[in-house]
């Protein structure tokens, strides 16, 4: 598993959130290569995926879950009825 690429890497410096849903990402792709290949295309009755995202789909579905750390996708969320709570 290669480390997927977001189009807007420098930003994750500076957000601390967008960093973190980052991390999460990965350590999701680490844990079940083929999570987003699931959620995204589907899977068979057997948990196979119907096929398997190209580095660029990754990378667009990466930077996308990136951009809810930021302010836009913060409010997106909280439009949508999405708190977030502080962690323990």
């Amino acid at each position: 598993m290669s480390i997927i690429k977001t189009f807007n890497e420098h930003r994750r410096n500076s957000n601390s959130t967008e960093e973190k849903i980052y991390q999460t990402a990965c350590k999701w792709d680490k844990e079940n290569s083929v999570i987003f290949d699931q959620a995204i295309l589907g899977s068979h009755s057997t948990g196979r995926p119907k096929n398997y995202l190209t580095d660029h789909e990754k990378s667009i579905v990466f930077t996308t879950l990136q951009w809810l750390g930021s302010p836009v996708g913060q409010s997106f969320l909280s439009e949508c009825g999405f708190e977030q709570k502080e962690s323990k």
